[in-house]
């Protein structure tokens, strides 16, 4: 990239320099916060998540809730589908390199995830038929997907550290999970396995394969 370019990022993008404005009304004592504001007739929202990680939810009780004094309503994730919240906005725009917009994807309210990245490794498949070229995993019927079930608890960390193969050390860290599980499965499996590689997905009947060979590897030693 030439100087114009890392102007353009130095002025348009993360990172710059940023005048505080708001500094003397919260020195002052001038500041304005959330719980500052009371209307009249005001109400207060709570955000109930779950504390079982990647459990699905068959039935949810709320007759304690409702009965509850003060509470106005109640509302699940059912509710939100039924009033058609499909796509809530999550990140704020950030000016792209000279000026351009961000673009921002929404993120579903009934905050369904799929573990993609567990799935390519262990589950999805793309199977064809040698005689007649037809694919043989055309819906969900066939085709393996991940489902809550299948998932242990995920404990997310930051590795913060410089990239040697990237000329400002920087590294992207979005679709982080789908970018950095599939190797780690694979990588632990074929550890364990004492091999050196194996395709993915890592399906039953590729680590019985591999099994034998190893054994039979094994044996001749």
């Amino acid at each position: 990239m030439d100087g114009s370019e890392i102007s353009d990022i130095e002025r348009f993008g993360i990172g710059q320099p940023v005048r505080r404005r708001e500094d003397r009304r919260f020195i002052t004592g001038a500041g304005r916060f959330t719980d500052d504001i009371n209307l009249p007739g005001q109400a207060w929202g709570y955000v109930l998540r779950s504390p079982h990680a990647h459990a699905r939810i068959r039935a949810i009780d709320l007759g304690a809730a409702t009965a509850a004094p003060g509470i106005l309503g109640i509302f699940t994730i059912a509710d939100l589908d039924a009033d058609g919240v499909a796509e809530i906005p999550t990140q704020a725009k950030v000016p792209g390199k000279g000026g351009s917009e961000m673009f921002a994807p929404t993120r579903s309210g009934s905050g369904a995830r799929v573990c993609q990245g567990l799935g390519q490794a262990v589950l999805e498949n793309t199977a064809y038929d040698t005689a007649s070229g037809q694919f043989l995993a055309g819906s969900f019927m066939d085709y393996a997907m991940p489902r809550a079930e299948d998932l242990p608890p995920l404990e997310v960390s930051f590795n913060p550290v410089a990239n040697p193969s990237s000329e400002l050390g920087v590294k992207g860290i979005g679709e982080a999970g789908t970018c950095g599980a599939p190797p780690s499965i694979v990588s632990a499996v074929c550890d364990a396995l004492g091999i050196a590689h194996l395709d993915m997905p890592l399906l039953p009947e590729k680590i019985w394969h591999a099994l034998q060979q190893t054994g039979l590897r094994a044996a001749a030693d």
